[in-house]
């Protein structure tokens, strides 16, 4: 075809070109799927409508100068200096299906930092490998969190990941490593019929805002003497965290209150499975990471924001 354009005068590129319409149409499909994946719903869908971030029309100079400007903004804000101390460093993971060879669960790893201002901030995300959280995986995500100038944490919570103690440790020698007060409360209301949470949640409340650990103890004996008959294993599992969940009542008032008052993981969590919850699973890693990155940094108008000056 091409031969024979050349033989016949016909000009293969510029306006009216053979190979213009053809390639055209390749690109403007290729970027019409990146920018659904993007957005999270498709050309005509209504449920686009009134979100904040609609379609306006077709313009691939907008759509190719957007997507370039969020994957190098996401590369600079991942790789950013930090703080050289924290007061508190949050540590979790949640799961989401990502297509490689084929679809396959990959963890996605979350740091939140607390300064010594008290201001909050998301301080990286990671995508780690099929197979699930591992000590091995965590072992990077402190060692990466020091290379970009965080020199110190007071606390590091974490909400039981297999080796994050030990990798917290070796990176961070005078840290101490804490149980997440938001996830031991969530984590004790699934052993608890939803008619008892209300009373559980106060005594378990009475238990972390204990002036002092002795005080912390009383307390504990009192909620365990309470409901060890009905949810024996709710008790169990608190005796069983205890070491790891008192550490922080040994820090001034100001500071605990920083501990158990933060959601920001909690809060963080319940945003990324909204954004991915539709999609079902990312094409790639990039989609992925630049669908997260856009919700742990993007401010919504009327709601508790991750980063800014924590409440208490």
């Amino acid at each position: 075809m091409v031969e024979r354009a050349r033989a016949e005068g016909v000009e293969l590129t510029g306006d009216g070109g053979l190979l213009t319409g053809p390639v055209r149409q390749v690109l403007q499909t290729g970027l019409e799927v990146e920018m659904t994946e993007h957005l999270g719903y498709e050309r005509y869908d209504p449920g686009g409508r009134g979100s904040g971030n609609s379609r306006n029309g077709s313009s691939s100079k907008r759509v190719t100068t957007e997507i370039g400007e969020i994957v190098a903004d996401m590369a600079v804000w991942q790789n950013r200096p930090l703080e050289a101390v924290y007061a508190v460093v949050l540590i979790d993971a949640i799961t989401i299906k990502v297509r490689d060879a084929q679809v396959a669960s990959r963890p996605v790893y979350v740091a939140i930092g607390v300064d010594l201002q008290e201001e909050r901030d998301v301080l990286g995300l990671w995508l780690g490998p099929t197979g699930g959280v591992g000590a091995n995986q965590w072992a990077t995500v402190p060692g990466e969190l020091r290379n970009r100038g965080l020199a110190d944490a007071l606390i590091v919570c974490r909400d039981g990941l297999r080796g994050l103690p030990e990798s917290i440790r070796t990176t961070w020698p005078d840290a101490t490593v804490q149980t997440c007060v938001a996830h031991m409360v969530r984590n004790s209301l699934r052993y608890a019929s939803k008619k008892h949470w209300g009373q559980i949640t106060k005594a378990m409340r009475d238990i972390y805002t204990s002036p002092t650990t002795e005080a912390a103890e009383t307390r504990f004996e009192a909620f365990a003497e309470n409901w060890a008959g009905i949810y024996p294993a709710m008790i169990r599992s608190w005796r069983q965290s205890w070491d790891e969940f008192t550490p922080f009542l040994k820090f001034p008032a100001e500071l605990r209150r920083v501990v158990y008052t933060t959601n920001a993981v909690e809060s963080l969590n319940v945003r990324f499975r909204r954004a991915v919850r539709h999609r079902g699973h990312f094409p790639n890693e990039q989609a992925a990471m630049k669908v997260l990155y856009l919700v742990a940094t993007t401010k919504q108008k009327n709601r508790s924001n991750l980063t800014g000056k924590t409440n208490g």
